[in-house]
């Protein structure tokens, strides 16, 4: 044993020694660079392993089959324009500025169903009564399957039909609208868009694609059986790594590939090198100054700018935001 113990460290030794005398110099800095970006993606794939690791214990549900109340729904006669907006209740009352967002929504004349998921008891989630008397629905729901996963479970409980000319799929990652003009002459925008799917912004990493959250689907993608079955098989991916994989990044491209057109009314900003190419993390001002009427919430958790940013909201905006 200890003599093929000695051949196999003696071989090993030789074949290192041949491999090195074949490889050309390099500094060790240039080492370390490149041992960094190894280290970045290894990590980077240890995350994506971990984010799909269900597929070996058990596959995810349809999104349709979480718990979920349906408070109200009063989508019986059809509408223009509906939305389906998303917020994450971790507590009984409603976040400032999905009210406020919510109430913009309504005064431009966009129908609203509001899909909570919460981690409370259903019952106690409590909202504005004269907020939920315009309503055309709401549905509490369990928090699972982020925001895709909650667009789908209402969409499986409406007859899409019935909404003639867009659909808005938002979330409560934006926060606002901090103009209200600014607001409406965004809304004009959508509304005059020619595109099959309108978004705000574009993150090419590692593609390009829409932000999702906020999209609208015009008339021709709405009403078409490709949309209507992505959205009723959605089902309810585990974390927020699996969702932005499965869905967001690869949303976009599919309809794309599939003859529909797409645009974003606040093109990208940033022109350097990957992955600092989110324009609502890095170019949040810049965005401001452009009309986008939001600042993303992770600005307030994630940049170096977070201090700067929360004194650029109402302070009934962040109150409850952890600080970075």
């Amino acid at each position: 044993m200890v003599n093929d113990r000695s051949t196999l460290r003696a071989r090993y030794k030789a074949l290192r020694k041949k491999l090195l005398s074949l490889t050309p110099f390099i500094r060790r800095s240039r080492h370390e660079r490149a041992l960094h970006r190894i280290d970045k993606y290894l990590q980077l794939e240890r995350k994506a392993h971990e984010a799909l690791g269900y597929l070996f214990f058990s596959a995810p549900t349809l999104a349709s089959t979480a718990q979920a109340q349906i408070r109200v729904m009063r989508l019986s006669a059809p509408v223009d324009e509906l939305c389906l907006f998303v917020t994450h209740a971790p507590t009984a009352f409603l976040k400032a500025h999905v009210i406020d967002h919510i109430e913009a929504l309504l005064a431009a004349n966009v129908a609203v169903i509001l899909v909570a998921n919460t981690d409370v008891e259903f019952s106690t989630l409590q909202l504005p009564p004269e907020l939920e008397a315009r309503l055309s629905g709401v549905v509490v729901r369990e928090n699972v399957g982020y925001d895709f996963a909650a667009w789908s479970h209402v969409y499986s409980m409406i007859d899409p039909a019935r909404v003639r000319r867009r659909l808005y799929l938002v979330n409560d990652s934006i926060i606002g609208p901090l103009e209200h003009s600014a607001y409406a002459a965004m809304l004009a925008r959508v509304r005059e868009s020619r595109a099959d799917l309108v978004g705000l912004t574009c993150n090419p990493d590692p593609h390009e694609h829409l932000q999702s959250f906020y999209l609208v689907f015009n008339q021709r993608v709405l009403h078409s059986p490709i949309f209507d079955k992505f959205m009723r098989n959605v089902v309810n991916m585990p974390r927020k790594e699996s969702v932005v994989t499965s869905y967001e990044l690869w949303l976009t491209p599919y309809l794309l590939r599939s003859g529909f057109t797409a645009e974003a009314l606040f093109p990208n900003i940033a022109t350097y090198a990957p992955p600092t190419r989110n324009d609502t993390l890095s170019h949040w001002k810049e965005l401001l100054e452009a009309g986008f009427p939001f600042i993303k919430s992770a600005v307030l958790t994630e940049s170096n700018e977070a201090d700067e940013a929360r004194n650029a909201l109402p302070a009934r905006y962040t109150a409850g935001v952890r600080k970075r």
